[in-house]
């Protein structure tokens, strides 16, 4: 395995650990349903894992180009039906309902291509 997929491997592994698929109002890397990128990129700052901040920036990538994990300014979560209706229910649950948010975890569920 390259390292390169090692990396990728690590990512989709991290996200699918620090996540749940449970709305629960939080549109932070605070709740269950997102990952917060930043704490990733962090562990590789702080020599925690084995790779460095841009071979994971490039994991996260593959992966959102990939459809396996879905982005949102800087928070991660897997793209399955299952997290994507936590999202969408998650959104609901919020004081603040980010519509286009919706609209891609709806158009991702599709299998219609996205856009970052």
């Amino acid at each position: 395995m390259s390292n390169a997929d090692a990396a990728t491997q690590h990512v989709l592994e991290w996200v699918r650990e620090n996540t749940e698929p449970v709305a629960d109002g939080e549109q932070s890397n605070h709740g269950a349903v997102w990952a917060g990128g930043s704490n990733l990129k962090g562990q590789a700052r702080k020599d925690r894992i084995p790779f460095d901040v841009d071979e994971l920036d490039a994991a996260l990538d593959e992966l959102q180009e990939s459809g396996d994990i879905i982005t949102w300014f800087g928070l991660v979560a897997p793209a399955t039906d299952e997290y994507l209706d936590a999202i969408i229910e998650n959104e609901v649950q919020s004081d603040i309902t980010r519509n286009v948010l919706i609209g891609k975890c709806n158009r991702l569920k599709s299998g219609q291509e996205v856009t970052a």
